[in-house]
């Protein structure tokens, strides 16, 4: 078992199509899933995460879109009400005030570390993607398929969105330069071994951890990115990047264009082990 950790902020009602779509996954039953509050604020987010309340959880999807039906999407829906996480989810707050992605991201991921270890790698996803049924065993299953003749796997990425993927190679490729969107990351113990370190420290930046982090997974190993990807971003708004819309059909449209459905959601959010 592979455990996954989650970073959100006042996004519960994306965040539990994200739940809903992990809860209708391949998973163990013994699977830990801890969601890694940084320092929410809006009610209904709170009420959500720390309760069994019920809260508001309708989003406005662009479901009569074309580039929603011909990125599979149709599955894709949120509920009009639903019940928070206590007793289902176990989650861990990070701060009282927000730390930013990067800080609250190096901040999960050394909490992951030192509660599970790196005997087996660890996953961690954003709050706002949807799955295909089999994206973890595919993930476990890629690592056995490296480039002959290279470094350790140490980082391979669900999928990779803002980006036209030339070159192709199943059922993972090696990406050599560059940051891999943080939308799911599949990170080995040889990739926490290269990396750890300097998730530890403070930053002063805003954005760009995947660039950061990537780049710190290179110094003793590879990374790579699955083709076809294993799961789809949905988040229709980018805190980081506010202008960069899903919907548009470049490079830019915060979508992985490999990515394929089905992304099946549970209509409830499953209990999960706390670890």
């Amino acid at each position: 078992m592979i455990p996954i950790g989650l970073v959100t902020r006042n996004r519960h009602a994306v965040l539990d199509v994200t739940l809903r779509s992990l809860s209708a996954a391949d998973l163990p039953e013994d699977q830990v899933l801890i969601v890694f509050d940084d320092g929410s604020t809006n009610q209904q987010t709170l009420n959500y995460l720390y309760s069994d309340k019920s809260v508001h959880l309708g989003i406005r999807w662009p479901s009569g879109s074309r580039h929603w039906k011909h990125l599979n999407l149709d599955e894709v829906q949120s509920k009009v009400k639903g019940c928070g996480l206590d007793g289902k989810i176990r989650v861990v707050r990070l701060g009282k005030t927000a730390s930013g992605v990067v800080n609250a991201s190096c901040r999960a991921f050394c909490w992951m570390i030192g509660k599970f270890g790196a005997d087996r790698g660890i996953v961690m996803v954003q709050d706002d993607v949807v799955f295909n049924p089999d994206w973890l065993p595919r993930l476990l299953a890629a690592e056995q398929q490296p480039e002959p003749g290279r470094r350790p796997v140490g980082l391979i990425a669900g999928c990779w969105i803002n980006k036209k993927n030339s070159t192709k190679r199943e059922p993972m490729t090696l990406v050599e330069h560059g940051g891999i969107t943080a939308q799911c990351y599949y990170v080995t113990p040889a990739g926490i071994a290269a990396v750890h370190q300097w998730t530890q420290m403070d930053h002063g930046i805003h954005k760009g951890f995947d660039n950061k982090f990537c780049s710190h997974v290179r110094g003793k190993a590879d990374v790579y990115r699955m083709h076809p990807a294993v799961c789809q971003h949905v988040g229709l708004e980018s805190l980081v990047r506010p202008k960069w819309k899903w919907n548009k059909w470049n490079a830019k449209g915060r979508v992985d264009f490999s990515a394929r459905g089905p992304y099946p959601l549970a209509r409830y959010v499953g209990t999960f082990s706390h670890g």
